[in-house]
């Protein structure tokens, strides 16, 4: 046996007694489960009977009601998209059980390759192509909407008092001794909330629907083949500005390409992608970049003591330069933005 082969092996373990506990909601005899790794907190592989499945446990702030929801929109989304539907239902038929008030799910496992494009040549089509994904994905929620079905707000949300929370974080960590960059990345961000303040004026008129909430390559899971076989992880969907998940999407694109600028070219790309499916308005593609500019500026997430104490600050400082290049580059985006626009009109016009 090669030592490859045996450190997986040894990696396997078997389920803790919580989650046996769990498992026995979905599978017939769960002392047969082992736990092959973790992907990520909270989601791991298991295989039973020889197949893999993949167990999920939600925060404990999702209610059952909004676990329900991201169920079931999921469903609808595999449905009208032709990808497979991976649900295991629980013995009385349920989407997820609960423990401990704690709720799980358990689907079938997907084989992805590296979510991620080609960079070079082939960033273009990349971007295209999950532009069109998005757009594609849109028109799904349009309909849902259509149903009737009421929707939860998304997970997203503007922090309105991000600057005041930001100025709380400098006393905190002047008071934990934490120096390095941290200090002056606050203060910028102060900064730029404060320049785009406008913006939390101008966005009254903009379109609220069904969004996804976290689009990222994490969450596209990339088939063999090189096309998307599914998107996961519907916990933050809800209503939401549409645009700002438009420029979300792109910028998390780049970044799964390992770039912190984003090329005009390739947002450009992003967004004829997105319209070959679906259309944003007017007031949607002048609003766009700076709410999202003024949002990332405002989110204090990725700045809280015990992340910067913690050691594991990378995406922290990925989302800091990112916004630091959005906000240089604005005027040469926002031009790319009104061109695709412009083209887009006079497209419809003909």
């Amino acid at each position: 046996m090669s030592l490859i082969r045996l450190l997986k092996l040894m990696e396997r373990q078997r389920p803790t007694e919580q989650q046996m506990a769990v498992l026995g909601s979905f599978l017939p005899d769960p002392g047969n489960v082992e736990v092959v790794r973790e992907i990520k907190d909270r989601v791991r592989v298991l295989r039973y009977d020889g197949l893999d499945y993949v167990l999920k446990q939600y925060l404990p702030e999702d209610s059952p009601d909004k676990i329900d929801f991201s169920r079931r929109l999921q469903r609808f989304v595999n449905q009208r998209m032709g990808f497979p539907d991976t649900t295991i239902l629980t013995s009385g038929g349920g989407l997820f059980t609960l423990y401990d008030g704690i709720g799980y799910d358990l689907t079938e496992y997907v084989e992805v390759s590296e979510p991620r494009g080609s960079v070079g040549s082939d960033s273009d089509e990349y971007f295209s192509k999950i532009g069109a994904f998005v757009g594609r994905l849109h028109n799904v929620f349009a309909e849902y909407e259509r149903s009737g079905i009421p929707i939860p707000p998304s997970g997203l949300r503007i922090d309105y008092e991000g600057q005041t929370t930001m100025e709380g974080l400098l006393r905190q960590y002047e008071t934990m001794g934490i120096n390095g960059p941290w200090r002056g990345i606050i203060r910028d961000k102060i900064a730029i909330a404060d320049s785009h303040h406008g913006t939390a004026s101008n966005i009254d008129g903009l379109p609220v629907t069904l969004v996804h909430g976290d689009i990222h390559q994490g969450n596209l899971l990339i088939g063999t083949d090189g096309k998307v076989a599914t998107i996961i992880d519907f916990i933050q969907a809800g209503k939401f500005y549409r645009c700002y998940e438009v420029m979300r999407a792109a910028v998390q694109t780049n970044k799964s390409m390992g770039n912190v600028d984003l090329d005009p070219r390739n947002l450009r790309s992003f967004l004829i992608g997105y319209f070959k499916e679906c259309c944003l308005e007017d007031i949607e593609l002048k609003e766009m970049l700076g709410l999202y500019i003024y949002t990332q500026a405002n989110d204090t997430s990725f700045n809280r003591p015990e992340i910067i104490t913690g050691g594991d600050v990378e995406y922290s400082l990925y989302r800091y330069r990112s916004l630091l290049s959005l906000l240089n580059g604005m005027g040469n985006l926002q031009s790319c933005i009104d061109q695709v626009g412009e083209e887009m009109a006079r497209k419809n016009e003909r």
